[in-house]
């Protein structure tokens, strides 16, 4: 994202056929590449954590912490078995970062899955609740349903079936269903991992708002796919809404 002097966003510039061109905004700029690439894009630009844009060479225009560092995303233990508990509200945490100052770089992505002990303690009673399911006398009798119960590799030195056993098979099975969200998280002002305003505008410059998922400030607890249009719909609004088109 390009600026001038006054921090107000005036384009971007990009490679096409090996090019570096430039696109300039007559109002605004918007970043809509999801929760992954709306928080490197920008960290690029200059606007996220001044320590971690120091140390890949990038000078930091507006110091803002909250990029990149709620990095959310549900994910569900698997086994052979269709019924498979979700974690719709993790409290862990993860984070995106830059490789390095190079835009066509991939980012660092660590999800940083169950390191928080309360995910994998609720892990270990939906696969309880699980089983429970699975051995009622319709899913035994009616559907001759029988868990395979063989040990899972790195967890056969436990006792099967207890508490730490299924905390063991959580860490080593947990997958994850792919919706990142809250990588530039809307909050008000006192909250300093905020990155955008109630009207998704980037804070500390003029001109900018993210409108994707990244802005949640926590993942909802169903499919993101309807969020992300309601929070489309919205920005288009308040878009028009500051131009006075409606």
């Amino acid at each position: 994202v390009l600026f001038d002097d006054n921090l107000r966003a005036i384009g971007v510039e990009y490679r096409h056929q090996n090019r570096v061109k430039r696109a300039y905004a007559r109002k605004e700029v918007i970043l809509s590449a999801g929760a992954v690439d709306s928080p490197k894009l920008l960290m690029l630009s200059g606007i996220g954590p001044k320590q971690h844009l120091e140390s890949v060479g990038i000078r930091t225009l507006v110091d803002l912490p909250g990029v990149y560092n709620d990095f959310f995303q549900p994910y569900q233990g698997q086994e052979g078995f269709t019924i498979g508990p979700m974690l719709t509200g993790p409290k862990s945490r993860g984070s995106i970062t830059l490789r390095s100052s190079d835009p066509a770089d991939p980012p660092l992505i660590d999800p940083n899955f169950l390191s928080h002990p309360d995910d994998v303690e609720l892990l270990v009673k939906g696969i309880k609740f699980a089983l429970a399911i699975g051995n009622t006398t319709v899913m035994r009798n009616g559907l001759g349903a029988t868990y395979y119960d063989r040990p899972v590799t790195g967890c056969k030195h436990l006792l099967y079936g207890s508490d730490d056993y299924w905390r063991c098979f959580t860490r080593g099975m947990v997958s994850t269903t792919y919706n990142p969200t809250s990588t530039c998280m809307m909050a008000p002002d006192s909250d300093p991992n905020g990155v955008v305003s109630s009207r998704l505008l980037v804070r500390g410059v003029t001109g900018l708002r993210v409108i994707d998922a990244s802005i949640m400030p926590v993942i909802t607890s169903t499919n993101t796919n309807a969020p992300c249009i309601m929070i489309g719909e919205r920005g288009a609004d308040f878009i028009k809404e500051d131009y006075g088109y409606i």
